[in-house]
C-alpha cells in the first residue's frame, strides 16, 4: 500500500545551501580560493555572458548567452537584441531576481553595456563589452 501525503511526515528543515565556489584569476590562468557572496555572484554572471549558449556539450540550455545573435546588427535593434539576451541569459539563475538600468555605449564594432543585477544576496552593478 502506498502512503498519502497525510501519512507523510516532514520532519525536515529547508536550508539554503551558500553558493560557494572557486574563485578564478582569468589573467593567470588559476584557482585563487573558494569564494561565495557578491564575489561569486559576480563571477556567475562573468562566466554566463562570457559562454555561448548551446555551443558546448558540457553546458546545459539553462548556462550561456545568445549574444551571438547581436553579430552584424545595426543600433537600435542591436540594443534591444542584447538587453534581450542578457535578461534570457540571467534571469535563468534562481538567485538572480531582476537585470535593469541598461546603457549602452558605442564605439565602433564594440557596445559597452552597463547594467544592474539584483540577486537574493545583493546587488550589484556590472559592465560587459560585446562585438557587433
Amino acid at each position: 500500500m502506498l502512503p498519502t501525503p497525510f501519512d507523510l511526515v516532514h520532519d525536515f528543515e529547508m536550508v539554503e545551501i551558500p553558493s560557494r565556489t572557486y574563485l578564478i584569476d582569468f589573467g593567470e590562468g588559476c584557482i585563487i580560493r573558494q569564494t561565495d557572496g557578491l564575489v561569486a555572484m559576480r563571477q556567475a554572471v562573468f562566466l554566463c555572458l562570457n559562454t555561448v549558449r548551446f555551443d558546448h556539450e558540457i553546458f546545459t540550455w539553462r548556462h550561456g548567452c545568445e549574444l551571438v545573435r547581436a553579430i552584424g546588427m545595426q543600433p537600435p535593434l542591436v540594443y534591444i537584441v542584447i538587453q534581450d539576451a542578457i535578461i534570457n541569459a540571467l534571469m535563468l539563475d534562481d538567485r538572480i531576481t531582476a537585470v535593469d538600468g541598461f546603457e549602452f555605449e558605442r564605439n565602433g564594432k564594440q557596445i559597452h553595456v552597463k547594467f544592474r543585477v539584483d540577486s537574493t544576496i545583493g546587488a550589484f552593478d556590472y559592465e560587459h563589452m560585446v562585438v557587433i
